[in-house]
């Protein structure tokens, strides 16, 4: 075996090498000068475009809260107008070359235009009915998929497997179904917060219960998704 080893020369001639105008082979070329620049976003522009996701998320879960411990303090005309600026600036950043259909598009400018109304208006009442007017959103986007179809959670399957077969097709169709009907249900649980008239319970079913059950449909989907992948092995 060492033998063998030895019979390897020392030196070898190399296969490329680096010339005056670039990278040059016995097959090819490459001039170093055409090489295109670093994407925008490999200097941190995704960083910041997430950052600005993120920021909104944040402010949407607290939302409740927020104006639960600011309306004593500020006029909701001040919290509509900042929630407002904040929506315009993440649609303005939206990434434009994300294919998006449906109504997904319509959603932050029409929260940000509910939100100026209320500013308009400023009237604390309007200002609690905002969770309602981001369920029915929701639900008017997944409802509007089932007759536009592919659905919305045909969509985002489909990112993980592009090639969705018919049952995939068929079971995101039901989870569609059962994701508009809990935001329907949604809005009016929230309605009915509001019309109840105490601020602690509108502020801990908008900003606690909801995310709660939200959660627990989440998983119980995701349990049943497991079963239906594993029916056709059996």
């Amino acid at each position: 075996m060492l033998n063998g080893i030895r019979r390897f020369p020392r030196k070898f001639t190399p296969l490329c090498k680096r010339g005056a105008g670039g990278i040059e082979g016995p097959n090819f070329s490459c001039d170093l000068d055409k090489i295109p620049p670093d994407p925008p976003f490999a200097k941190g522009g995704t960083g910041r475009f997430i950052s600005g996701i993120h920021l909104i998320g944040v402010v949407t879960v607290s939302y409740p809260f927020l104006v639960w411990f600011s309306l004593d303090y500020l006029q909701p005309r001040y919290l509509a107008l900042a929630l407002a600026g904040l929506f315009l600036l993440r649609f303005m950043n939206r990434n434009t070359n994300q294919q998006t259909g449906g109504l997904w598009p319509l959603v932050f400018p029409a929260c940000a235009l509910f939100l100026l109304l209320i500013a308009l208006t400023n009237e604390p009442a309007w200002l609690l009915a905002y969770p309602v007017f981001v369920s029915l959103s929701f639900f008017a986007v997944f409802a509007y998929s089932l007759f536009h179809p592919p659905t919305v959670v045909e969509r985002l399957a489909r990112l993980e497997d592009p090639e969705l077969p018919p049952n995939g097709v068929a079971y995101t169709r039901k989870v569609t179904q059962v994701w508009s009907g809990f935001f329907l249900v949604n809005a009016a649980i929230s309605m009915a917060t509001v019309w109840y008239g105490e601020r602690w319970l509108w502020s801990l079913y908008n900003g606690c219960v909801f995310y709660v059950l939200m959660g627990l449909l989440m998983a119980g989907e995701m349990a049943v998704r497991r079963k239906v992948r594993v029916k056709p092995c059996a």
